[in-house]
């Protein structure tokens, strides 16, 4: 486990940050902020691979011995040696024999041969205020009890836990990072991502848990395909055109971490007179956007793939993280009959049920509700939560075989039916399906609402491609 440090210059009295537009460190600020921590990973006796806050690694450039900042995989990142001077002052010497030093324009290299005043560095250990926004806390027993172990932004695999992953029944989750747990080493198997404190994780995963990843909630939005051009970093939350760095209608390519879904949004979210929402759903990587909406966005949503539920309106008191699943009376963790606000990401449903066992009165709710009603609140026993899905038909009147689809785009060949067999489709409430007659979305095409069981308008048994999208009619 790492420690949470500031890196000061004995040489020029500034503090060590990364330059996030260079992707390189300088000696250039003179107050602690986000960039100026660090996270010192020792591996050996005095040796240490160096973290930003963020989650990168550092790695001395070949060429010119620059420190840069953008090394995602730890087996890459350089090693440095720790070399006391006195009780205030080391040295930081890299892997690649040279001592790191300060230069004339503040930008840090590890190219000195010889220890100077320039190479001269303190550091200081940030208190525990500072630790607790970068790491996790996993737990032996429920409600955070038992025996902990601190995580920091990494990858943890089997050898590395110190609790017995059968007996790991809690996590506290710092703001702004992403858990991510397994049930075998080397991250295979079930997994469940966990973004808030939960104090009971079997009620969710009832496997043994052998690996863990801790990440940031970061997505990376790209001027150009393949991840090249400029870049911003993009945190859980909603972007209008004048909150993105990338002008309006330049992105092409994006990082999406596990568990997190980004909307693309083709006219301004927040402006309630554009008539229809068009959006694009991005769930992984995509090194380019291939649709419509390539260059041509102008909003930005960033939100997890789970369900949250709170004990008071809007969004206050106790909070619960629930993923796909039946969750009964006993597991809710946040009590029965006190939910009164919840917060539904776009393609998911919710079923509240009054009694236990889901039944009693019902109520199904498909997006945020800072208060779930007088004829609801505080009287939730169990829930269920689903994934909408459009069902499309090989055969008239919803017969033959059949294949579900969330909100995204369907080739060719992820047409699990066949290619021209669509006849016949149902279509949940608020959603729309594109029919394309060829592949990548080409070809004449036909818009469907509601269901419909003979595909009709010449449209029957020659649809190539697929989208499915949200139809909603802003200001209703």
């Amino acid at each position: 486990m790492g420690k949470l440090v500031c890196v000061k210059s004995t040489w020029n009295d500034n503090y060590i940050s990364i330059n996030k537009e260079k992707n390189i460190t300088e000696a250039n600020s003179n107050t602690v902020c986000f960039s100026t921590k660090f996270n010192f990973i020792q591996v050996a006796k005095s040796i240490v691979i160096l973290q930003s806050h963020d989650g990168y690694y550092i790695k001395a450039d070949s060429s010119n011995g620059t420190l840069i900042c953008n090394v995602i995989d730890k087996s890459e990142a350089s090693l440095f040696t720790l070399i006391p001077i006195n009780e205030k002052e080391l040295y930081l010497k890299c892997d690649n024999g040279y001592y790191i030093s300060v230069y004339d324009d503040k930008v840090l290299r590890a190219k000195e041969s010889y220890k100077t005043d320039r190479c001269k560095f303190k550091i200081k250990e940030l208190i525990s205020k500072f630790r607790e926004y970068n790491t996790v806390k996993i737990y032996e027993l429920a409600n955070y009890q038992g025996t902990v172990q601190e995580l920091n932004v990494d990858s943890y695999n089997i050898n590395q836990l110190n609790i017995d992953g059968s007996k790991l029944n809690s996590v506290k989750v710092s703001k702004g990072l992403i858990v991510t747990l397994y049930e075998h080493a080397n991250f295979k198997g079930k997994s469940m991502t966990i973004t808030v404190d939960t104090p009971c994780i079997e009620y969710y995963f009832n496997c043994k848990i052998s690996s863990i990843k801790v990440e940031n909630i970061i997505v990376k939005i790209y001027e150009y395909p393949n991840y090249q051009g400029k870049v911003q970093e993009l945190q859980l939350g909603e972007y209008t055109s004048n909150q993105l760095s990338l002008c309006n209608n330049t992105l092409s390519s994006i990082k999406v971490p596990k568990g997190l879904i980004v909307i693309l949004y083709k006219y301004d979210y927040f402006n309630t007179s554009v008539g229809y929402e068009q959006m694009v759903f991005i769930k992984q990587d995509t090194p380019l956007i291939e649709d419509s909406l390539n260059d041509k966005f102008s909003s930005i949503k960033v939100q997890t793939m789970t369900v949250k539920i709170y004990e008071d309106a809007n969004y206050q008191g106790k909070v619960q993280e629930l993923q796909l699943g039946e969750y009964n009376l006993n597991q809710l963790s946040i009590g029965y009959n006190t939910l009164s606000s919840i917060k539904v990401p776009v393609g998911f449903q919710v079923t509240l049920y009054e009694h236990a066992d889901f039944e009693g009165k019902s109520k199904i709710i498909t997006c945020d509700m800072p208060w779930v009603g007088s004829n609801f609140d505080n009287i939730t026993s169990s829930i269920k939560v689903e994934v909408i899905t459009v069902k499309i038909y090989e055969q008239p009147n919803y017969e033959g075989k059949v294949q579900e689809l969330q909100l995204g785009q369907y080739n060719l060949n992820q047409l699990n039916i066949g290619n021209d067999t669509l006849s016949s489709i149902k279509i949940p409430l608020g959603f729309q399906v594109i029919l394309y007659e060829h592949a990548d979305f080409k070809g004449k095409s036909k818009v469907i609402t509601y269901d419909t069981p003979l595909i009709g308008d010449g449209f029957d048994d020659i649809t190539s491609s697929i989208r499915v999208e949200l139809f909603q009619l802003m200001g209703f």
